[in-house]
């Protein structure tokens, strides 16, 4: 009787064991779809946010004064543009990436740069230190024309 009984409870254990295995296999599936979603639904409502354009007079506090600005493209990274991924986990998008040191303007602000608009802040790189800004480009041809630029860039928010 102990037998059979010890027996019924491996069995139990067991068939636990398996159904903890899948719920935990399940819940991390579902986990990278959330994420997943997540991530198309930042970037959706990030686009909305720059297309709405707010008016910067409403952030005068917010003005951190001038930057320099470089351009980058994924040339310059040394990847196709679809295997690209910003330090946030985000694809760069022109008109949207921008490269900042995050410990002057964090990840995830929208930041406005006069003179060439509304942008997120997604990504760093090595060179990109206090008060300089790497804007994301498409073309290789554009970073190199567009050179080193100076502009006043103002903090709005953050997403």
């Amino acid at each position: 009787m102990k037998e059979v009984m010890l027996q019924m409870i491996k069995k139990d254990a067991f068939v636990i064991g398996i159904v903890a295995v899948s719920l935990s296999v399940a819940l991390v599936a579902q986990t990278i779809q959330h994420d997943r979603a997540l991530k198309r639904l930042t970037e959706k409502y990030t686009d909305l946010m720059i297309e709405s354009q707010p008016d910067i007079q409403e952030f005068p506090n917010r003005k951190l004064g001038r930057f320099e600005l470089t351009w980058y493209s994924p040339k310059e990274l040394g990847k196709p543009a679809n295997k690209l991924r910003t330090s946030t986990g985000t694809m760069p998008k022109e008109g949207r990436t921008i490269a900042v040191d995050p410990s002057i303007i964090p990840y995830g602000s929208i930041v406005y740069i006069q003179g060439y608009g509304y942008f997120i802040a997604e990504d760093c790189g090595g060179a990109i230190k206090q008060n300089r800004i790497d804007i994301y480009t498409n073309s290789h041809e554009d970073a190199i024309q567009q050179g080193k630029k100076v502009a006043q860039v103002w903090v709005l928010g953050k997403i």
